[in-house]
Formats: structure tokens, C-alpha cells, sequence
């Protein structure tokens, strides 16, 4: 939402945006995880049809594994940014709430 005049307005898309059919998002390439499925989708394919891998119960595994990693990974890093932040707003807003009585007790 936009605050415009006091008052909360809703972020309306473009009409180029609101036409684009959902496959064609997908598509898109503003779609990040495209090119993991589609790495994933050719490997499980390959080992099912051509046996390309070493067998499928270790290349499930594998995926399974990397996913769980990713997940675990991705959850420390935007913790730890999240953390960062608070603790960063909490910071600025002690140092504001001081300024005041400073300013205050020099006259």
C-alpha cells in the first residue's frame, strides 16, 4: 500500500502486468526458482528414463538434501538480517529518545 494524503492506497499494477496470463509469469524471467525446477526436472527425467545417474533412491536424496540445506541456509541469513534490523531500529530509536533530555539539561 502507497500512503498518499494520510490516507493508505492500494498499489494497483500496471495494465501490461494484469494481462499477462499465469504461465507466462511463470515463464518469466523475473521467476526465480525456474531454473532449479527445470535443472531438477531434467535430472529426474534422465535418471528415469536413461538411468544417467548412479540410482534414484541418491538422486532423490540428493535433491531432498540440497533443498532442506537451501531452506536451513536461507533461514540463517534472513534471520540474522532480520535480527540485524531490529536490533539497528532499536539502536536509532534509544539514541532519539536521549537527544531530547541532552538538548534540555545544556540550557
Amino acid at each position: 500500500m502507497i500512503r498518499a494524503n494520510g490516507v493508505n492506497a492500494p498499489v494497483s499494477k500496471s495494465n501490461s502486468e494484469s494481462r499477462i496470463p499465469a504461465i507466462g509469469r511463470f515463464f518469466s524471467a523475473e521467476n526465480r526458482y525456474l531454473p532449479p525446477l527445470l535443472i531438477t526436472l531434467i535430472l529426474v527425467v534422465g535418471q528415469a528414463k536413461f538411468g544417467l545417474l548412479e540410482s534414484f533412491s541418491r538422486t532423490a536424496l540428493a535433491i531432498a538434501t540440497s533443498m532442506i540445506l537451501d531452506l536451513v541456509l536461507a533461514r540463517l541469513v534472513i534471520g540474522s538480517a532480520f535480527l540485524n534490523m531490529v536490533l539497528y531500529s532499536r539502536r536509532a530509536a534509544e539514541q532519539r529518545a536521549v537527544a531530547p533530555l541532552d538538548n534540555q539539561s545544556g540550557g
